[in-house]
């Protein structure tokens, strides 16, 4: 228990300074040496020095009433066996929500009276359950202050859902080498923009695409939408800006603009997110822009010889079936269809130009390996690596020259194959870069086509009927309805919302000791 202090060049009790004790051995300290035998054996030999003793022995350990006291130890059986029972219950609550949120359908009713025959689904499938669990019925008629049905628990516990699930997916994230953004809009019935955010990456040599949530942006420009947009990037990315790739969308004119577009901002933050057009509209966008350029565009577009056309352009379709390209490009082209033709063509470069990121992809061409083996793609490495500059080019080329000379590394023809093999192979240290740029082509998407399946299901959630409902809610409710494989593979979410919502509403709970 003898302790010194070479600051105040004096002895202590440890024992005494944990727990307290006689001032000597505690604050002032013990300096007599001459008396140091005679002083000792009184302070061991003293009550409090005993009793603290004994704290310090017993420190972290069971108390003494529960080791000395039966009653004690059966009360305690009996309580976890109750918590155990509640905890069951707020389970049972749960899987009712998760089975109306997974097939879309409302959980409140348009008469949720006791007595009333329209309660709802929801309460229709606890009423149900009660049937067949006693303990449910008990807790039912029992718990005035805690039922679980109601709108403030539903709530609560949907709340709980998109925490833990936001959770799992950042931890996800942060296992992921590299992540990308694809963002759409939608008009909900409330009149409300909706933006909805997928997130993309590669985990365990799988592409994942999961749904994130919906925002409504302060207004419509670009500088509303890149602060709601840069907003969840912060609370996604939590500090590793460097894994965000790409990021895509519809390539409207406010999205897509190089100086003062969404695009443009939030690259300025994240130097390593390329712009991704959206390859499913890009053509549609082309034409709107060539049929709107001018009133003489419009004209032709819209009277000009229409019903002649569209039967040309079938036929065309029908010649262009069964040669390989038009045999005859130079046919004089009518006065009104030069400007929409040079609109096109302006349209074409500007939406087809940021294409540098891709071209990592040809490295990978299995037509190309056997011209590469003999002629080494150094334009297409430069302009990858100046793309990605987190790949090391000197690595890459040497990882590069190793595998187009491994005949019996080719035969993987996709990509994803080819990242499998590396990895169950333990490869990904020989084939480092090489592993890190597929992961990126991989994550990298080249349609909103997520995130517009997304604005679908948000728009079956949120009808005429549920317009108010506000967006926390109905973002748990998408989660439920998009995110069911990742809930059936993550079995253990529903226990964390069960001891989360614990956690919250042990106020309200009181005796429930969930």
């Amino acid at each position: 228990w003898l302790c010194g202090c070479e600051v105040k060049n004096a002895l202590f009790c440890f024992q005494c300074l944990l727990f307290g004790g006689d001032v000597t051995w505690t604050k002032d300290g013990f300096r007599n040496i001459n008396k140091m035998k005679e002083k000792t054996e009184k302070h061991k030999k003293s009550k409090k020095h005993v009793d603290n003793v004994v704290l310090l022995s017993l420190l972290g350990t069971a108390s003494i009433k529960e080791k000395l006291s039966e009653a004690y130890r059966l009360s305690i059986y009996e309580h976890n066996i109750k918590v155990k029972k509640n905890h069951d219950i707020l389970s049972e609550i749960i899987d009712c929500i998760f089975f109306c949120g997974n097939f879309g359908t409302p959980l409140r009713g348009y008469d949720e009276k006791d007595d009333s025959i329209n309660l709802g689904v929801f309460r229709g499938l606890v009423n149900f359950a009660s049937k067949l669990d006693s303990d449910l019925k008990h807790h039912k008629h029992t718990y005035a202050v805690f039922t679980g049905v109601s709108k403030t628990i539903q709530n609560e516990i949907l709340d709980c859902l998109l925490q833990i699930y936001h959770e799992e997916i950042r931890t996800e994230i942060k296992k992921a080498s590299f992540v990308a953004v694809m963002a759409d809009d939608t008009t909900d019935v409330s009149e409300h923009t909706q933006m909805v955010l997928v997130l993309r990456y590669v985990l365990n040599g799988e592409i994942i695409e999961h749904f994130w949530g919906s925002f409504i942006p302060e207004n419509q420009t670009a500088d509303g939408i890149s602060k709601c947009i840069l907003k969840q990037l912060g609370i996604i990315l939590q500090g590793n800006g460097q894994k965000l790739i790409a990021q895509t969308f519809d390539g409207a004119n406010v999205m897509k603009g190089k100086i003062a577009g969404v695009q443009a901002k939030i690259k300025a933050v994240y130097s390593n997110a390329h712009f991704i057009h959206c390859y499913a509209h890009q053509l549609n966008l082309i034409m709107r822009n060539a049929a709107s350029i001018t009133r003489n565009a419009r004209i032709f577009i819209s009277v000009f010889k229409v019903n002649e056309y569209i039967t040309n352009f079938k036929t065309a379709i029908l010649e262009l079936r069964n040669s390989e390209y038009c045999e005859n490009p130079s046919k004089t082209l009518v006065a009104e269809a030069k400007e929409v033709c040079d609109c096109i063509c302006v349209d074409i470069m500007d939406r087809y130009s940021s294409t540098k990121h891709l071209v990592a992809a040809k490295l990978f061409n299995k037509k190309c390996f056997t011209s590469f083996k003999n002629e080494y793609p150094t334009e297409e490495i430069v302009t990858t690596t100046e793309a990605h500059p987190m790949i090391d080019k000197e690595k890459l080329e040497t990882e590069l020259k190793v595998f187009y000379c491994r005949s019996d590394i080719h035969e993987y023809c996709t990509l994803i194959e080819l990242l499998k093999f590396i990895l169950e192979n333990n490869l990904d240290d020989v084939f480092s870069e090489i592993t890190e740029l597929i992961k990126i082509l991989l994550t990298v998407p080249m349609t909103t086509s997520e995130a517009s399946a997304s604005d679908e299901v948000m728009e079956r959630i949120k009808t005429f009927l549920r317009s108010t409902m506000n967006s926390e809610r109905l973002n748990a409710l998408a989660v439920l309805s998009m995110g069911k494989n990742f809930l059936s593979c993550h079995p253990e979410i529903k226990e964390k919302i069960t001891d989360h919502f614990a956690q919250i509403n042990t106020l309200r709970t009181g005796n429930l000791n969930i």
